[in-house]
């Protein structure tokens, strides 16, 4: 029988005022919330010890321009049994993580923003405790499923095509995202390299230096394949003196109150990609 759908649970005031105010169309959310977030998933499970020591995080993104869709796909831990069921079908809320400062941004909209370029967003976790789990956000009328699945049951649903066959990560213990029906502007920020180089250098420059994360983008188009990756300095060449640490700073904005942890900071050395102070989480 076909899949059940549930509303997303969202304060659309805040969300619309957010989106107006951060995501603009120089920094896509299609390319910039799945890479933090899968930073930010690499970042806690490598710190809780739920992965192996050596493993490099791995972050693979594949457009397909004449299907109008993108896969992007991590090995960063996957996302837990309660995170797939309490946070990813919510907007405005947080993970205890992030409120307590264990990860970048703090207000649970990144997958909905990404959704909002697609037809739906089909989201498949393998998780450190071996659980395989789907789901779909459908953004146009904003609605979910009540919760999330094996994948096998949404390949199989005789309504929904946005897999045919499950899973579609195989593995090791990852994030996969599906942007199906992607809207022009979209689809064209993702086929163009050069403009998704441009975004990559302004804001993620310090990852892709570091010697244990691995980044592949490719692109397909008529029946073509473009294999990319960015060649960004290291950070001892981006940085004109000695990097310093700050292990915890508290601070407020607006009356609430935020915690800085485990930030690495230091001046930029020159105009590539920017210049002034720099901040690494």
């Amino acid at each position: 029988m076909p899949l059940e759908r549930t509303d997303i649970c969202t304060n659309t005031p805040r969300l619309i005022e957010h989106i107006r105010d951060n995501y603009d169309v120089s920094r896509p959310p299609t390319i910039v919330e799945p890479i933090q977030n899968s930073q930010d998933e690499y970042a806690n499970q490598m710190a809780a010890g739920t992965l192996n020591e050596g493993r490099r995080l791995q972050i693979r993104f594949r457009v397909n321009v004449d299907e109008r869709y993108a896969e992007i796909i991590d090995n960063a831990g996957g996302m837990s049994q309660e995170v797939m069921t309490d946070a990813v079908p919510e907007i405005d809320t947080t993970s205890a993580e992030k409120s307590e400062g264990g990860n970048v941004g703090s207000e649970g909209r990144g997958l909905f923003a990404v959704a909002a370029s697609t037809e739906k967003l089909y989201i498949e976790t393998l998780n450190t405790d071996g659980e395989r789990l789907a789901t779909i956000l459908f953004p146009d009328d904003g609605t979910t499923l009540p919760e999330p699945v094996p994948p096998r049951d949404i390949a199989d649903d005789p309504e929904e095509d946005v897999i045919q066959e499950a899973p579609q990560l195989r593995g090791p213990e990852g994030t996969l995202l599906k942007l199906v029906g992607l809207e022009q502007d979209a689809l064209d920020t993702l086929s163009n390299w050069g403009e998704v180089e441009r975004v990559l250098a302004e804001l993620f420059t310090p990852l892709f230096s570091r010697d244990d994360v691995e980044f592949v983008y490719i692109v397909e188009e008529d029946g073509d394949v473009e294999r990319y990756t960015p060649d960004f300095p290291s950070l001892n060449e981006l940085m004109g003196e000695e990097l310093e640490r700050i292990d915890e700073h508290p601070f407020s904005i607006g009356g609430d109150e935020y915690i800085l942890k485990d930030v690495v900071f230091g001046r930029a050395a020159g105009e590539y990609p920017w210049d002034g102070i720099a901040f690494f989480k």
